[in-house]
């Protein structure tokens, strides 16, 4: 029997399973394509596939409150599938859409502090970086805890042994999140893509908008270009001096003055409101 269906990604198909092991455990199934979609997702399959057996190690054994579980991963058939613990309230887009927004602001540094204290996880303990940080990938337990979740084009990047961080090729993830140098196809430090990734969708939750336009690509980096003017412009909710240093710093299109993933879970600002939810 076929298992439901229960959400469509861009890149995959997410199913329900119900796993009957000493008294049953909920699992999303994610069945992500490497073949047939396209040349530039098409690559990224193959680099999944290559570098699949360490990721697999990394993403089973990752075990943070707010990284979703990753019980096992496999290939068949051209896909990837990727069982991971079960959301029971969705993701944080769905819940926009469906309230209009986020009203809270202490909501919103909540749920983006504890994402971002799951990719501080990644980052510092696996040498890992996601790559594809959206909205849509930050998952709500049934306690309403956030979880980043959707490891489909994660990649392990931080050397150890050279004590140096691996550039990607690889260019990944969805338009409106992408870091420009991702965009604009240039070897990037995928720490520090998440960080823009994280930037957009922090800005996103606060303001319910884009901070840039991504259907004309050439548009887009243009108005990247006139950081941070463009960003600041583009703000809807009032917040305090803090925040809007904050979304600057993670937005900012020069890779090596970017804000860290330390910044973000250090930062007074979101704990402080956090605190209050």
């Amino acid at each position: 029997m076929r298992a439901p269906t229960v959400g469509r990604k861009l890149y995959s198909t997410v199913m329900f399973v119900l796993v009957s092991v000493l008294g049953g455990v909920l699992v999303a199934g994610l069945a992500v394509p490497t073949a047939g979609v396209g040349a530039e997702l098409a690559k990224v399959g193959a680099t999944a596939l290559q570098s699949l057996p360490r990721e697999i190690e990394t993403l089973i054994n990752a075990k943070h409150e707010n990284l979703i579980s990753v019980f096992d991963i496999f290939r068949s058939n051209h896909r990837l599938f990727i069982f991971m613990g079960f959301a029971a309230n969705g993701d944080i887009s769905g819940y926009m859409k469906k309230h209009g927004g986020i009203n809270e602001t202490k909501l919103v540094c909540k749920w983006f502090l504890q994402a971002s204290r799951g990719l501080a996880f990644l980052h510092n303990q696996l040498g890992t970086c996601h790559r594809d940080i959206k909205p849509d990938n930050i998952l709500l337990d049934a306690n309403w805890v956030a979880m980043l979740s959707d490891f489909g084009f994660a990649k392990i990047v931080v050397d150890e042994e050279k004590q140096r961080i691996e550039l990607s090729s690889t260019f990944c993830g969805t338009r409106p999140y992408e870091a420009p140098q991702v965009l604009e196809c240039k070897p990037y430090n995928g720490l520090k893509a998440d960080i823009w990734s994280m930037g957009v969708t922090l800005f996103v939750m606060l303001h319910d908008t884009l901070p840039f336009p991504y259907k004309d690509l050439k548009e887009m980096l243009r108005l990247i270009g006139q950081w941070p003017k463009s960003v600041t412009d583009k703000m809807r909710r009032k917040v305090a001096g803090e925040a809007i240093n904050l979304q600057l710093a993670m937005l900012n299109p020069t890779e090596k003055d970017r804000a860290s993933v330390n910044d973000l879970v250090d930062n007074e600002w979101l704990k402080h409101n956090a605190q209050q939810q």
